[in-house]
């Protein structure tokens, strides 16, 4: 903001009222030192986690195994043909997304990339698993 100067001068000063002070400018780095310090704690924790997420992945594969070998003693014992295969049909996709798990899996640990896919798959093998179990 500006004012024109007292007595009607032609100058233009400016308003110091606008004008950061000394103690604004101290609230401002301390904000940015905060906020520098949030970043990379951040950073480091996205850093080490992300190894992390590769050991989950087989436990999660395993879990879905165990779940589709639960499903098939279970469609052995159903006796309506309809509903057998029904519920055979849910165990062999239970089967895909659990072998596509483990391909997804490998292909992350091959390219250093990330497991949420591999995870996915696991995750849904064993709910359809779970499904086709009851």
């Amino acid at each position: 903001m500006w004012r024109v100067a007292a007595g009607g001068a032609r100058r233009i000063l400016p308003v110091r009222g606008n004008a950061p002070g000394a103690g604004e400018m101290e609230k401002r780095r301390r904000a940015m030192r905060r906020m520098t310090v949030v970043v990379t704690v951040a950073l480091v924790v996205l850093l080490v986690a992300g190894p992390a997420l590769a050991l989950t992945c087989p436990k999660l594969q395993k879990e879905a195994g165990e779940a589709i070998a639960k499903a098939e003693g279970a469609v052995a014992k159903v006796a309506d043909a309809k509903a057998k295969a029904a519920a055979q049909a849910m165990v062999d996709l239970a089967k895909e997304l659990n072998k596509a798990s483990e391909a997804s899996h490998k292909k992350a640990v091959d390219t250093k990339g990330v497991h949420y896919r591999a995870e996915a798959e696991a995750k849904a093998a064993k709910a359809v698993a779970g499904m086709a179990g009851m």
